[in-house]
């Protein structure tokens, strides 16, 4: 499921802070125009590959397992797994904002300083 489209991580890899932000201002939407492009093919105004759901869902499940076995994650109820989410979101982002300053102070041509 993550080969669909071609290039699917990559592209996803290559523009990860802008994914990850994009998902977290879209987590709570319950409009099918807004999520579909998560798990669809359909474009939308991002410009961000079209069914990218799957991917992101998958590092944030490969992220919240370290903590827990599959049992224990099966058990757990609605209120507990999104917050333990948007927890993982919040930690992704901001280790990817950590990532974008370093690169920048290591690069100062690129990034305009």
């Amino acid at each position: 499921m993550l080969n669909i489209p071609d290039n699917l991580i990559e592209k996803i890899q290559s523009r990860e802070l802008y994914s990850l932000v994009d998902l977290k201002k879209k987590f709570y939407s319950i409009k099918p125009e807004t999520y579909s492009s998560f798990f669809n093919f359909t474009q939308d105004e991002t410009n961000l590959p079209y069914r990218r759901g799957y991917y992101l869902g998958y590092i944030l499940a490969k992220e919240i397992g370290k903590n827990y076995s599959l049992e224990q994650l099966a058990k757990l109820d609605k209120k507990t797994v999104e917050s333990l989410l948007l927890k993982e979101l919040d930690s992704l982002i901001e280790s990817q904002n950590k990532k974008l300053i370093t690169h920048k102070r290591q690069n100062p041509a690129e990034a305009g300083f």
